[in-house]
This record gives structure tokens, sequence and C-alpha cells, in this order.
């Protein structure tokens, strides 16, 4: 944001340009963050605050001139790691990837000012076991949107694959990790509500639990008991009939 306040005669007291902040952070008095809250990108506004939801030492209302310069979206993936992710170009429509389909990504993996990997137009099946990229870096494209260019960061402790085995040991543990990715179109899987007849029901659950069956085998557990459990709600709503 763009932020000028005046007191009420007029007289300045405050100049930020292109200041950035993260909501709930407090950098904002509680007045000025609820205000832009609802301001769109590019927005003008003039909001009058009174002194007691003021961080300034004023005692009486002030004004303030804000423009909403942009906005990113930022996205917990995983709380325990602290695994971000922020939203630097829009995707397009609502849909995201689902497990199993298919995604065109380019990716670019930077810590400390060195490059440790890059990608361009490279297609991952996911929750497959892959691994083409770590674990929580999948999880993230798996909420991404078509066109949609994310900033991803986590830290080198994180950096396993879905079998939690380390990837880019050239990243010490102590280091963010951050991955700029795009991601360029992926196929539709269908929801389990999407499936119409017994048929596609039974091949989906079958699909799932084949790969889940194949994942178990290279004790990989996490993604194993994801597609079980994705197996299982497919098919408990089957009704089968001895004849």
């Amino acid at each position: 944001v763009t932020l000028v306040g005046r007191t009420m005669d007029g007289k300045e007291f405050l100049e930020k340009k292109e200041m950035v902040f993260i909501l709930g952070d407090k950098t904002m008095s509680a007045g000025i963050e609820k205000a832009i809250m609802r301001m769109k990108k590019k927005e003008m506004s003039q909001i009058k605050i009174k002194p007691q939801y003021l961080e300034e030492k004023l005692t009486k209302s002030a004004v303030f001139d804000v423009v909403l310069e942009k906005w990113s979206e930022i996205t917990m993936i995983d709380e325990k790691s602290g695994c971000m992710k922020k939203t630097i170009v829009d995707g397009i429509g609502y849909e995201s990837p689902k497990d199993l389909g298919e995604v065109t990504v380019s990716v670019k993996g930077e810590s400390q000012g060195t490059q440790f990997v890059e990608m361009h137009n490279t297609t991952i099946r996911l929750t497959t076991g892959q691994d083409t990229v770590p674990w929580l870096v999948e999880k993230a494209i798996l909420s991404m949107k078509r066109g949609e260019q994310s900033l991803i960061t986590l830290n080198g402790s994180s950096l396993n694959d879905s079998s939690h085995q380390r990837m880019y040991h050239e990243v010490p543990d102590d280091a963010t990790a951050s991955f700029y990715v795009t991601c360029h179109n992926f196929t539709k899987v269908a929801e389990p509500f999407e499936l119409q007849n017994i048929t596609d029901k039974v091949q989906a659950a079958r699909e799932r639990n084949i790969i889940a069956t194949d994942l178990f085998k290279r004790k990989n557990y996490v993604l194993a008991d994801r597609l079980y459990s994705a197996a299982y709600d497919i098919i408990k709503e089957v009704e089968i009939k001895d004849e």
C-alpha cells in the first residue's frame, strides 16, 4: 500500500510508499487494516480513524489516504514445517489439479542466492510417488489454478520426497528454499460425485487401490494411505447385489 496520514487540520505525520505487510501481523493499526481488507486493487480511499485505534500517539482522529497497490494471497501448505505458497500471478477459473491428474509445470528452485533446480514444461502425475519435486511443493501445486504463478517457500530440512527421503542435499537444513512455480495446464480428474455409474466408480477405485498397493510395497505410506482412503470413499457408495 501507499499511505499518507494527516491530522484533521491537514498536518502530515506519516508517509509510506509501496509498503509491504501481512494482514494480521500488527504492522498496521487495526482500523486501517480493517478498511484495507474491503478495498480492491488500485483503489484509492480516505480513511478516518479515531485515536484509540491508532498506534501513533495522537489525541484526535486522523485521516489516511490509502492506495492498495496490489495484494497477494498467502496459503499455509503445512503448518508444522511452515511451508507457504504466495500467489504472484492469479490463475484462471476455479479448478485445481487433483490426485492422479497430470500437471504441466515450470519450476525454479533457489536458496541463498544459488539456483539448485530448474524444469521447463515438465509433466508430473500427482500423488503417484514420482517425486519430481518435494512432497510439500507437490501439495502446493494441488492448490494452484491454470496459469497461476506462485512462490513456494520451505526450510531445507523439509525438502523431502513423499517417502520422507531428503532431496537437494546442497541446500542446508536451516536455509530457506524458494520454488517459483508456474502451473501451465492439467488434466481433469473426475470427482467421486461426478462418477455416474457403477462401472466408472469401480474402475476409479481399482486404479487408486493398485497405485496405493505399489506405493505401500515401496514403503511410501503417506501416499498409500491417501489413495487407499480415496478408493474407499468412492466404493463405499456402490451397492453390490448378488444375481
